[in-house]
């Protein structure tokens, strides 16, 4: 059973989004009589976004399932129309197939009129962030962090001929968000880039670290002040400009031992490492 507000679950049910109300059998809840059965099952009293349902055989081996949407209460109505009116007031971000607006630390994507198979693709979600150091060591590579998830609650929220659906933010300072919606086999997928504004705290944070690395002697000068900083080169240019960080810098990394390199480039022995500012 998903909560239309994860907050109304218990503590420990709130990171899943649902409260398992597993384990029910019929002679403990039902009734058989004049060969019909029946059987009622109370549902919590806060407002229910789904509700999935079956029963397994023995061995756990399932024979039907279903999923049910309760329709929303008057009160939950109101409250989604009123998100609703809140998020849309402003100006959106970016407008696609779905208007995605920033709201606070979320991306709020909202669209009218929605029909069920507007929702029911898979979205995706890539933040990089201003620091490549603020990504999990096993995301740093690649540069970003992939946030993707579905449509279906307690993501999103279908109503009344309208959709809504928040995604968080990770805390840190973002530089890009791209976000979409793919198909099967990409048809009619959509995709936008989205820049936040930078967070209050980015410009502090990002002067006290240029002082930091900058009060120590560059590795080597050119068009960028090289710094070895620890496992990292740093690139610092003070003015910069735009067009100076719009070209693609080449890193090539030669090991001391070639054997250290992957198998395919060991017979050029470099590593190449090139990105984009």
């Amino acid at each position: 059973m998903h909560a239309a507000n994860p907050d109304d679950l218990p503590p420990e049910r709130r990171r899943s989004g649902f409260q398992p109300l597993n384990e029910i059998r019929f002679t403990e809840r039902g009734e058989a009589f004049d060969g019909a059965c029946l059987m009622t099952i109370y549902l919590p009293d806060y407002p229910i976004a789904s509700v999935r349902t079956g029963q397994y055989a023995a061995g756990g081996e399932r024979l039907w399932e279903v999923s049910i949407a309760p329709p929303p209460s008057a009160e939950t109505l109101a409250r989604y129309e009123a998100a609703y009116r809140e998020i849309a007031s402003g100006e959106p971000a970016a407008r696609a197939e779905f208007d995605v607006y920033l709201d606070g630390g979320a991306l709020a994507y909202l669209k009218a009129p929605c029909s069920e198979s507007d929702a029911r693709r898979r979205f995706f979600l890539s933040v990089h962030p201003a620091y490549v150091g603020d990504l999990p060591p096993e995301r740093r590579e690649i540069g970003h962090e992939s946030l993707n998830f579905d449509f279906d609650p307690p993501a999103g929220v279908l109503f009344g001929g309208k959709c809504m659906a928040t995604r968080q933010l990770p805390d840190y300072p973002i530089a890009a968000v791209r976000t979409g919606q793919s198909a099967l086999g990409d048809e009619g997928a959509w995709e936008v880039a989205i820049t936040p504004p930078p967070r209050a705290d980015a410009a502090e944070r990002y002067e006290t670290a240029y002082r930091e690395i900058a009060s120590a002697e560059p590795a080597a000068r050119a068009e960028f002040d090289i710094y070895l900083d620890g496992g990292s080169l740093t690139y610092l240019k003070a003015p910069c400009a735009e067009s100076d960080a719009r070209g693609r810098f080449s890193l090539s990394v030669r090991p001391a031992d070639a054997d250290d390199l992957p198998p395919e480039r060991r017979e050029i022995g470099h590593e190449s490492l090139n990105f984009d500012f």
